[in-house]
């Protein structure tokens, strides 16, 4: 059996979360989608797993959970284009609300 300063070999291994790293739920028709590391002030993500041919909704809006007012994007192709605000309003996960 492994000691405390040894038993996390995972840790060891873990490689730190970029911005491609988004996790999602779905509460009703509402799908949240939690950003594990923060893109940037004001650029412009693409979520390539909401695209027409797997979420072929149209999107009425989308909001970042602790920031006031609407987000801008864009459902092509390519994914979901969102404009993300100009700070942070959390310094750990940021979760988009995306309804339709």
């Amino acid at each position: 059996m492994p000691d405390g300063k040894n038993s996390n070999d995972a840790e060891k291994n873990r490689k730190d979360f970029n911005a491609s790293d988004i996790r999602f739920t779905k509460n009703g028709e509402t799908v949240y989608a939690t950003m594990l590391a923060w893109p940037g002030d004001n650029k412009e993500i693409t979520i390539k797993s909401i695209k027409p041919k797997f979420y072929p909704n149209k999107i009425a809006k989308i909001t970042m959970l602790g920031h006031e007012g609407d987000l801008a994007f864009e459902q092509t192709d390519e994914g979901l284009k969102v404009t993300l605000p100009a700070s942070s309003p959390s310094q750990y996960a940021q979760v988009l609300k995306i309804t339709h």
